[in-house]
């Protein structure tokens, strides 16, 4: 029984190394092998620009979640909340930033004139300020 099955694995061996020795790997196409040069690239094209949104139908739930945003587009933190005054109006922001994962991060609120709603003409809403990272830093903590 064991010469049997040396006898047996002997001989497929025999039948299929030559087969696979003569085997050989196709090189990939050309344009594969090496990235286009840096300047063969597509162009970037350039995002519309920054305007003030039309908020008409917008609610306060659609601007949670939102990035703040400098005027150079450097993101700042997020929308976290927004606080409502007694006829209905949005009255001030409550912007999270700093941290990692929501851990450390600060909470401030900055009121409605230190922010415009911007957008690129879409429905994807930034709120926009005049603050540094050092002024939302030196604010003080939102208190809920």
């Amino acid at each position: 029984m064991l010469k049997q099955f040396l006898a047996t694995t002997v001989l497929s061996l025999v039948l299929v190394l030559p087969g696979a020795a003569q085997q050989t790997q196709q090189a990939p196409a050309p344009d594969t092998l090496t990235p286009p040069a840096p300047g063969a690239m597509a162009p970037e094209v350039p995002l519309p620009p920054l305007v003030a949104a039309d908020l008409a139908g917008v609610t306060a739930e659609d601007l949670i979640g939102i990035s703040l945003i400098n005027a150079n587009e450097e993101t700042l933190g997020t929308v976290d909340d927004a606080l409502l005054s007694s006829d209905g109006k949005i009255e001030k922001m409550v912007v999270s930033f700093g941290g990692f994962l929501g851990f450390g991060a600060k909470t401030v609120e900055l009121p409605m004139d230190q922010i415009e709603i911007k957008s690129r003409g879409d429905a994807q809403y930034y709120a926009v300020t005049d603050l540094t990272p050092e002024a939302l830093v030196a604010l003080p903590e939102f208190q809920k």
